[in-house]
């Protein structure tokens, strides 16, 4: 911890600092309103009907197909998270869904290549886009084989990290 003028830089003793607030918002689900939307699903066919969807901010049809197609998969958990759902493996996110998209971890060596693919583009919830992450709308994943290839890229990244 940094000091400064003869104290401890930081929340008082049992207030809970910035990064741990952060964390619990992110583990709690933050809420993507319809106007966010727009950012990280442009030109989505369902953005107005996620809007009326009465807080579920993910589309649980798509959820359940990762489920099945990862069903074999040890170390896959799920994580409410980014206001979607996120699957991690060994601690270590590989993808989620976000409204009705995908969303894959690819890590920033494979982003630029995998941004150009088609139905991909980078993802963008701040603002900022996210290296290493990718959206991909949903023409991308219709087929089960596209989806398992999609899935297949962010397992293959998340299991090249040390597990948490």
């Amino acid at each position: 911890m940094r000091e400064s003028a003869g104290r401890a830089a930081g929340p008082p003793a049992g207030h809970p600092s910035v990064g741990d607030a952060f964390r619990a918002w992110l583990i709690a689900g933050p809420t993507i309103t319809p106007a966010m939307l727009p950012r990280c699903r442009a030109g989505s066919r369902a953005r107005s009907a996620i809007g009326t969807l009465a807080g579920v901010a993910y589309d649980e049809g798509l959820a359940e197909r990762i489920r099945s197609a990862t069903a074999a998969t040890d170390g896959l958990q799920e994580r409410k998270m980014f206001g979607g759902l996120v699957f991690m493996l060994h601690g270590n996110m590989a993808f989620g869904v976000v409204g009705d998209e995908l969303m894959v971890r690819v890590g920033a060596d494979a982003w630029v290549d995998t941004v150009a693919r088609p139905h991909a583009r980078e993802m963008d919830l701040t603002g900022r886009p996210m290296t290493g992450m990718v959206c991909v709308a949903v023409d991308g994943f219709a087929e089960d084989d596209d989806l398992r290839g999609w899935l297949d890229r962010g397992m293959a990244f998340a299991g090249s990290l040390p597990p948490k």
